[in-house]
């Protein structure tokens, strides 16, 4: 299940705090390839862990709410500037991860992850990749991932990882054009041959 949003501020809050890695989604042995970099430690398969809507469509937070519920947006945010973390002991492994979640996400997403990397105590790198992972997780549901996703799990269970279309969600739902444009590319016109792990290395 995805994250709501003040799940995800306590998350980001508790990564400032502490060095505990985040666990997204559930690990799947097919796929021992994980994001590369300093103080790398292998993501789980899984991503966000979305659940699947029965159209098919992505899970999590419901656009448009109900009860009255503000609808869920992640088309508006700001961009922190991410040079004071080059100071911390991860370096420029760190300025490169929160540069990238605001090249790689939408706005709101991007934000996110950008503020939780800022706060956190980045004594090693371990932080940035948890910071950017529970920002996707916390992502809006999405539908239109939904041909791209098609594409990624036909390419990846083709090369034998088993991936799921709530799986392709948890790490789609929340990038920009160009990040799905790098998913594009890494999974399915490189043959998904990693897993769908390796395929998003550039963006966690």
């Amino acid at each position: 299940m995805k994250l709501d949003r003040t799940s995800f501020l306590a998350l980001a809050a508790a990564i400032a705090t502490t060095s505990c890695i985040v666990t997204v989604g559930s690990p799947d042995d097919d796929d021992g390839a994980g994001a590369t970099g300093a103080g790398t430690t292998t993501t789980p398969e899984g991503g966000g862990g979305a659940t699947t809507t029965p159209d098919g469509g992505s899970g999590g937070i419901a656009q448009g709410g109900s009860g009255g519920a503000e609808p869920c947006d992640d088309s508006v945010g700001e961009s922190p500037d991410c040079t004071p973390v080059g100071d911390s002991t991860c370096g420029e492994f760190a300025v490169t991860a929160c540069v990238g979640a605001e090249t790689y996400y939408k706005p709101a997403v991007a934000q996110a992850a950008a503020e939780c990397i800022l706060a956190a105590d980045l004594t090693d790198c371990q932080p940035a990749y948890d910071c950017r992972n529970a920002a996707l997780a916390a992502a809006c549901a999405d539908a239109t991932a939904d041909e791209l996703c098609l594409q990624i799990v036909d390419a990846c269970v083709g090369a034998g990882f088993s991936v799921d279309m709530a799986t392709c969600h948890g790490y789609v739902d929340g990038l920009n054009e160009d990040g799905r444009a790098l998913m594009a590319t890494e999974c399915v016109d490189n043959g998904c041959a990693y897993g769908i792990n390796s395929c998003a290395e550039g963006i966690l």
